[in-house]
């Protein structure tokens, strides 16, 4: 199959795009020029593209993550966001696209609409814990429900520690996405939905919490666009 092809980095309200000579629309994957396409209510924000498709080079993610930034500034932070390496086949595969998940997509921009996404990792040191079980008929079987019982105890304590981090952010997250003891000493991991207005206020929470809490190791970042969050099923 031969180019041009189309590279897809985001889809934003219909006409929150201007030519603003004072903001220029950036510089694309591989120096292409940026293409809206309007269908319905929506823009789908792309460029052309000789290839079909692209290896995660760190110069590439930087030019898409460059646009998809612009692209939130300049819409006031009402963007769905695109994963790396999403190419279409043409002009007509994009607007096809556009036009089947119309629906949906608005839904979805009208609830990150204003909003950011925050990024929290918290680590620790697993603590050691006791935990007694009755005695089983093998060396093997006690094993093995011994590592059960105190995997279920960690667990326990981890999610109680989250709670707590929960809690404390709650006021200023609309949704969150998360996973806890991914590994043993990633404690958690999570993405926050946040207004843009709240960013400062969420940033001072967690630097209460890590006074607080100066045993775990503590990881904020953001605002990002709201990647976490731009499925359809969060249209509902």
């Amino acid at each position: 199959m031969e180019g041009p092809f189309f590279y897809w980095y985001a889809v934003v309200p219909r006409g929150s795009l201007s030519q603003d000579p004072k903001n220029p629309y950036p510089v694309g994957i591989s120096s292409s020029q940026l293409l809206p396409l309007r269908i319905d209510d929506l823009e789908a924000v792309v460029s052309s593209i000789a290839v079909r498709r692209l290896d995660p080079e760190p110069s590439l993610i930087i030019s898409h993550e460059q646009v998809v930034d612009w692209l939130l500034e300049a819409t006031t932070f009402r963007v769905l966001p695109f994963r790396f390496g999403t190419i279409m086949a043409n002009v007509e595969e994009v607007i096809e696209t556009l036009r089947t998940h119309s629906g949906s997509w608005t839904k979805v921009l009208n609830r990150v609409a204003g909003c950011v996404e925050m990024s929290l990792k918290v680590l620790w040191t697993p603590p050691s814990l006791s935990v007694e079980i009755p005695p089983l008929p093998s060396p093997y079987l006690s094993k093995r429900a011994q590592e059960r019982a105190q995997q279920e105890a960690l667990t326990s304590t981890a999610k109680v520690i989250v709670e707590t981090i929960h809690r404390r952010l709650g006021p200023l997250y609309i949704r969150n996405r998360g996973t806890l003891l991914e590994q043993p000493r990633l404690l958690m991991t999570g993405a926050y939905l946040v207004e843009e207005r709240v960013i400062s206020a969420f940033r001072d929470t967690v630097r209460k919490l890590i006074e607080e809490f100066p045993e775990y190791h503590w990881m904020c970042s953001g605002p990002w666009p709201p990647y976490h969050f731009v499925s359809e099923g969060d249209a509902e």
